[in-house]
């Protein structure tokens, strides 16, 4: 269930998103404090802060998954610690809207589960979470001033198990006996990618999506050395292209 965010949502929503979730066990996706026109409107409309007035609705918990947060304050975090509400982080997209960067260590260090996202098409040009992770290490060791915060390692986790958790997907996320055998094959003999030292630095500083030759989700092959089985690519992209200029001519009139 994916109501958008509390400025485009009322009240009577996501009460009923809450009844609908509690009644046939189904997660929800939401935005929250995602910028500071968010912030305004929330204090002007309710007083409050997204998360606090989200809270007083009884909406959040572990089963909620909230978008972004780059807005949060003290009372904020604690509050989403103690729901057990998680985060999906899109480091790229907020820098480029301009709309803040989430206090990821003070979520980290509150028990807050973060995976790392993209956000769509609209809001990320790219969605490589290649890219994502680069971007995430730089921009919160710059923002902390601590070279050390997120290292290779904790990006990699937070882009697989950390996302997987996110999204409540307890089945996936890590290489493990009963999970789901969901593998990507990246290619690191690449000139951009080389020499070699640390493959972990490799994936999170130097990889892109593109490097990914294979893709195994739930045991099925899904591509094969860049190729996506069952599909005509070239006939997708052709189509799609036409499609897209059309309904740009056709919103320009």
């Amino acid at each position: 269930l994916s109501p958008h965010a509390p400025y485009s949502c009322g009240a009577e929503m996501y009460r009923k998103v809450r009844d609908v979730a509690d009644e046939f066990n189904v997660v929800i996706h939401t935005h929250l404090a995602e910028g500071p026109q968010e912030i305004a409107y929330v204090r002007e409309t309710y007083d409050t802060t997204p998360v606090q007035w989200l809270h007083s609705l009884g909406f959040l918990g572990p089963d909620v998954t909230a978008a972004h947060c780059t807005q949060l304050n003290d009372d904020d975090i604690r509050i989403m610690a103690a729901t057990g509400t998680k985060i999906a982080h899109c480091p790229c997209c907020n820098a480029k809207l301009n709309s803040g960067t989430m206090r990821l260590r003070a979520c980290c260090e509150a028990g807050i589960t973060v995976g790392l996202a993209t956000d769509g098409p609209a809001s990320h040009n790219a969605l490589d979470m290649f890219q994502e992770m680069k971007f995430a290490g730089m921009i919160h060791k710059d923002r902390t001033n601590d070279v050390e915060f997120l290292k290779t390692g904790e990006l990699l986790e937070m882009a697989t198990s950390g996302a997987a958790a996110a999204m409540n997907r307890p089945e996936t996320g890590q290489l493990a006996p009963g999970m789901k055998a969901d593998v990507i094959i990246v290619d690191l003999d690449r000139p951009h990618c080389l020499p070699v030292y640390d493959e972990a630095a490799a994936l999170v500083y130097s990889a892109r999506a593109d490097d990914v030759v294979t893709t195994i989700c739930d045991g099925a092959v899904l591509m094969e050395n860049r190729v996506v089985t069952g599909i005509d690519e070239a006939d997708i992209r052709n189509n799609f292209r036409a499609r897209a200029l059309d309904l740009r001519a056709r919103s320009l009139r």
